[in-house]
């Protein structure tokens, strides 16, 4: 099987720049393979194409901004960190840096007006520790919502709200669950009187998301 297979043309003027201010109004392709026709419905209606008793499994990893904008306290030169993992003592994490290469180890880098600053402590494997202890907490008032690169606009503020599901519970990942976002409460409502059983796990979504495919032989 090779990646080649998989190429098609996607038009950039179809890909949706903004979502629909009623998510659930997204358009639903329904396939029916015994008959051999396709047509195209609202996602809200996807309970009336669901087999009987189904259990749907929602991720309920919540995006946190991860994408942070500040500078060195040394030179004043702009330094972006992206949030990959967060380590064991809950003030470091591994994390993208750019431009790596201009900044030293042990570098500090200043956020939001002197409130929240990291240093590089390890240059090698990409790690910064942070002066307040769990971070996460404090992403909100200066943090970026990370959105994906085939969204070529400037970030808003309403995309915190956009970039999340309505059952994002567990702050951890870096992107969103996408295949969550049509979902409302008003479906999910209607998908249990349906009968369908809803269970919740969660599973973050890390920047390997972002990341092409490298090899044709995809096997």
């Amino acid at each position: 099987m090779k990646l080649s297979d998989f190429d098609y043309s996607l038009p950039e003027q179809l890909i949706a720049q903004y979502p629909l201010k009623k998510r659930e109004h997204a358009r639903l392709m329904v396939i029916d393979r015994a008959a051999g026709t396709m047509k195209y419905d609202r996602f809200e209606n996807i309970a009336n194409y669901l087999p009987e008793r189904c259990m749907v499994v929602l991720n309920d990893s919540k995006v946190i901004p991860a994408r942070l904008l500040g500078y060195k306290e040394r030179t004043g030169g702009r330094v972006e960190v992206f949030l990959l993992r967060r380590l064991q003592d809950k003030t470091s994490f591994e994390a993208l840096l750019r431009p790596l290469k201009r900044i030293r180890a042990n570098d500090k880098i200043i956020f939001n007006g002197h409130k929240v600053y990291a240093r590089l402590v390890d240059k090698e494997n990409r790690i910064v520790r942070f002066n307040k202890r769990d971070i996460l907490r404090h992403l909100d008032q200066f943090g970026h919502i990370p959105l994906p690169p085939y969204i070529r606009r400037d970030e808003k503020v309403l995309d915190k709200q956009y970039y999340q599901t309505v059952y994002a519970r567990r702050p951890g990942s870096v992107a969103s669950p996408t295949a969550g976002l049509h979902f409302t409460d008003r479906v999910l409502k209607k998908l249990d009187q349906k009968g369908h059983a809803i269970k919740r796990v969660t599973l973050h979504i890390n920047y390997s998301t972002f990341e092409p495919v490298r090899t044709e032989d995809i096997t």
